[in-house]
């Protein structure tokens, strides 16, 4: 058995995959943390970004009597790096040639343009580019006004770049233990390319694309960046700009789309590729596995589930926080 442990706001994200294999779960982290015995199972820890410093605790905790006793768990919550931190390290390794930086303490930025989006969440750029230090001082104060936090907001150097059509083109690799495996791109008109538009690309990059989809480019960098995030389990989005990849983010807990519809017999193609490869990927980890329970005496796990005792679900206090 394989289980998604994440926040309970965010159980569809496997939804797709779920319904199509008995083999994964999801768990929230109020279940999980609720529990006195533990099958011996493949726990995957998600939505390390979306949580505050105590569940991550907890939860590092829990992470560390699962390991010791057997099971198998990816996503250490206690060492995977969120945006910041892994963006910095990438620029420090020279893997990206674009800084990040926090301007709310005196971080600003030495290259422009730049522009403003959240460390944790995944709701997409904050601002359009800005090309002035006097720019990002007048967008942080209009997106604290909005009520985002300031300790939230970080200022990333733009790097990207169109490809000879003039779309934006956004790749993504799967990391699933030890199986990479590449998604479809995103092709958008727009710089950001999160969501993209349908059909723009063009069949003949639709062609191309699907005789790669069985590789991995630039593996051994995209190894590197997994590893230097500490992520076993997630997908690193990523451009291209002089010929050289420039990563953006590993998400821990993506949006895994299933479907394989297309007006590009190529892209159907790929996306059957994708489809088999992701869940293959889960049964491997399932096929590691051995039978039996574990259970934890840790004093504050036990401290945790007298608390959910009281309050009928583990941390339900922070729900009234937004998590996106």
């Amino acid at each position: 058995m394989v289980y998604i442990v994440g926040r309970w706001e965010h159980a569809d994200t496997t939804a797709e995959p779920r319904a199509r294999t008995k083999q994964l779960h999801f768990m929230s982290y109020d279940r999980l943390m609720s529990m006195r015995r533990f099958p011996m199972a493949t726990y995957i820890f998600t939505d390390i970004d979306r949580m505050s410093y105590y569940e991550l605790e907890v939860c590092a905790v829990l992470y560390r009597e699962l390991r010791d006793s057997g099971a198998i768990v990816l996503n250490d919550p206690a060492r995977v790096l969120t945006r910041f931190d892994l963006l910095s390290n990438l620029y420090r390794e020279k893997i990206n040639d674009f800084n990040v930086y926090r301007p709310q303490y005196g971080d600003w930025p030495v290259r422009y343009p730049v522009f403003l989006r959240r460390n944790a969440f995944h709701q997409g750029v904050c601002t359009d580019l800005l090309n002035s230090q006097e720019e990002v001082k007048f967008s942080m104060l209009d997106l604290i006004e909005q009520g985002i936090p300031q300790v939230n907001i970080m200022a990333v150097e733009y790097a990207a770049e169109a490809c000879e059509t003039g779309i934006y083109r956004k790749y993504a690799v799967y990391r699933i233990g030890d199986r990479y495996f590449q998604d479809t791109s995103v092709n958008q008109q727009h710089w950001e390319a999160k969501h993209g538009q349908a059909g723009i690309a063009g069949e003949g990059f639709y062609k191309k694309e699907s005789e790669g989809m069985d590789t991995v480019p630039f593996p051994d960098t995209i190894k590197k960046v997994f590893e230097l995030g500490n992520i076993e389990y997630g997908r690193v989005d990523f451009g291209i700009v002089g010929g050289k990849p420039q990563f953006y983010e590993i998400n821990t807990n993506p949006t895994v789309s299933l479907s394989t519809e297309h007006d590009s017999a190529y892209r159907r193609q790929s996306r059957n590729i994708f489809v088999r490869n992701y869940l293959s990927a889960i049964e491997l980890l399932q096929a590691q596995e051995c039978g039996g329970y574990i259970s934890t005496r840790n004093k504050l796990l036990r401290k945790v589930r007298k608390k959910n005792l009281l309050k009928k679900r583990i941390f339900h206090f922070y729900r009234s926080r937004a998590s996106y």
